[in-house]
């Protein structure tokens, strides 16, 4: 009943938050550069936090909560302007990705698609 989707709506927001973590773990594979050494701690606080938030509310989206501070934020460190350049570089980043993703959903299993050049 109600205890049940309240768990499923939990575990939704878990897999969504371990997916985010395992693509950063792997831009920091892929991509080396220095990351502070404080790193870790906080992304596991906000686990933790996001968690005892879920636990209150099953339709908190810790995203959704923290953007209005951090689009202050970038928009006081880039200016609008960049700011705005930069989002929609990403939109377009994100429409590429997933023009591959349905691509490659479409190719046969062990064959990769073609890569476009953005």
């Amino acid at each position: 009943g109600r205890r049940a989707a309240e768990y499923s709506a939990v575990a939704s927001k878990r897999r969504q938050f371990a997916a985010i973590s395992r693509d950063l773990n792997q831009i920091f594979f892929d991509f080396p550069f220095a990351v502070p050494e404080y790193f870790a701690l906080i992304t596991r606080a906000l686990i933790v936090l996001e968690g005892i938030a879920l636990t209150g509310d099953k339709d908190f989206d810790l995203f959704q909560a923290a953007y209005p501070l951090a689009a202050q934020h970038a928009a006081r460190l880039f200016g609008a302007k960049q700011l705005a350049s930069m989002l929609g570089e990403a939109k377009a980043a994100e429409r590429s990705w997933r023009a591959l993703l349905r691509r490659e959903s479409r190719q046969p299993r062990g064959q990769l698609p073609s890569v476009e050049v953005l």
